[in-house]
């Protein structure tokens, strides 16, 4: 008796969730009107100014902080070449 109680509770429950996923997947999306977004763009805004504000690369003025990529690190490569070899 205690199963046939669950069994029901979890078949309502999956139910109710097709129900919704079916109601949301049909509903109609709302489109977004054409005059909203003419105002928006032609008032600035606090997110246009400050995404115009950064530079587009911000990595681009960032100094060189990889040791191993610069070419002063072998000392003995500025030295004069064995001429025994």
């Amino acid at each position: 008796m205690y199963m046939n109680k669950t069994r029901i509770i979890v078949g309502l429950v999956v139910l109710v969730v097709i129900a919704i996923i079916i109601f949301l997947l049909l509903s109609p999306t709302k489109s977004p009107n054409n005059s909203s977004s003419t105002v928006a763009s032609s008032t600035p805004t606090l997110g246009g100014s400050l995404y115009e504000g950064v530079s587009q690369n911000p990595a681009q003025n960032m100094p060189e902080t990889n040791p191993l990529s610069s070419e002063n690190i072998n000392p003995f490569q500025k030295a004069p070449k064995n001429p025994f070899e």
